[in-house]
């Protein structure tokens, strides 16, 4: 019992000393810190643990054990190896700095020129002017939250860290969580792939049949989506780093083939494909559903907001590449705080026609 509580001090004490920067699924290609982490460091104080635990008992009992000496440190080594990857993940998961954490360093390890600065931090979600994304008085589970271990770490090419991924099933409406305009959607991959260029090149042409010819350029996504400007600017809410004022996007994605088109097509105010871009949309309006598309494991909603322009460029739309290359910190009017991974909320989004 003594080298366990002296070993449970020391791997909290190694999870403190580990940085948020370096938090990802093990054994991630670009994690190469990782196994250094974990079978030499956590061992070495897993066995430190057994050497100072034994100590303490000599010293309490007055009795010397060298036979057991050596199997202490061996378990203390193995405790620590052990419960590694639990202490993790526990200490880890969601630790943004309360939303003032911005990586200094990109996927690669290499620092961003110049220097990233910190956010203000997570808003109070009292004044929020987001809403969960489905309809009110339903519960859905958040599969992984902001700094996840999955995906949303600074390890991912793309910017996600800020991001939520919410257990939407197949088919479930998603909501607008926020009030804005329509500036970019995709909804022709299909269902329950992660795309090959074929797939995308397929997609991409019944895209232009159904809008008009060049409507996206040479750009193909590899998933169905919808980003919406937010044109009513929120001070407490739109920040960016050091709480500078910015015009916020809202990225929905992972939905269902076709979902968008059919969507804004019930709507109340009927629109065609080619219509959807620059429609405005209310809080709580119908704008896709729950899929599986592009690179994802299970039927959920992907949702981040970013930074971007305060309109869209003169003859073009907003897309991805035009948009802040890091997510930004935001809350929902249901939760105090950042939605936690692996935890039921309940929505209070009135779903409007």
């Amino acid at each position: 019992p003594f080298v366990s509580l002296v070993n449970f001090g020391g791997t909290y004490l190694l999870m403190y000393l580990l940085s948020r920067d370096d938090y990802t699924y093990p054994c991630h290609p670009k994690n190469k810190k990782f196994h250094l982490n974990w079978w030499l460091y956590s061992t070495l104080m897993g066995a430190a643990s057994g050497l100072t635990g034994s100590l303490l008992v000599w010293a309490m009992s007055r009795t010397v054990d060298w036979k057991e000496f050596g199997k202490e440190i061996g378990n203390g080594a193995f405790q620590s190896w052990l419960l590694f990857m639990i202490t993790q993940y526990g200490s880890k998961e969601g630790d943004t700095d309360d939303g003032k954490y911005n990586p200094t360093r990109n996927a690669d390890g290499v620092a961003y020129t110049p220097a990233r600065q910190p956010f203000a931090g997570y808003p109070p979600h009292t004044t929020s002017p987001y809403k969960l994304p489905y309809v009110k008085d339903k519960s859905l589970y958040v599969v992984q939250g902001n700094q996840g271990m999955f995906s949303h770490t600074r390890f991912n090419p793309t910017a996600t860290l800020y991001a939520y991924d919410i257990a939407h099933d197949f088919g479930d409406e998603v909501l607008a969580a926020r009030a804005g305009t329509v500036v970019d959607f995709y909804d022709w991959i299909d269902d329950d792939i992660n795309p090959n260029s074929s797939q995308k090149n397929s997609a991409f042409t019944q895209s232009e049949t159904d809008m008009s010819a060049g409507w996206r350029g040479t750009n193909k996504p590899a998933w169905n989506f919808i980003i919406i400007r937010h044109d009513s600017q929120n001070a407490e809410h739109d920040k960016g780093p050091n709480g500078t004022a910015v015009t916020t996007y809202a990225i929905y994605g992972h939905g269902k083939q076709g979902s968008i088109r059919a969507a804004f097509l019930a709507h109340s105010d009927s629109k065609a494909p080619g219509d959807i871009l620059g429609t405005t949309v209310q809080q709580g309006q119908p704008i896709m559903q729950g899929g599986d598309t592009g690179n994802s494991i299970m039927n959920h909603l992907h949702m981040q907001v970013m930074g971007g322009p305060a309109t869209a460029p003169a003859g073009s739309i907003t897309r991805l590449d035009q948009l802040t290359d890091y997510t930004l910190p935001f809350v929902f009017r249901e939760q105090k705080g950042a939605l936690q991974s692996l935890t039921w909320y309940k929505s209070d989004n009135e779903r409007v026609n």
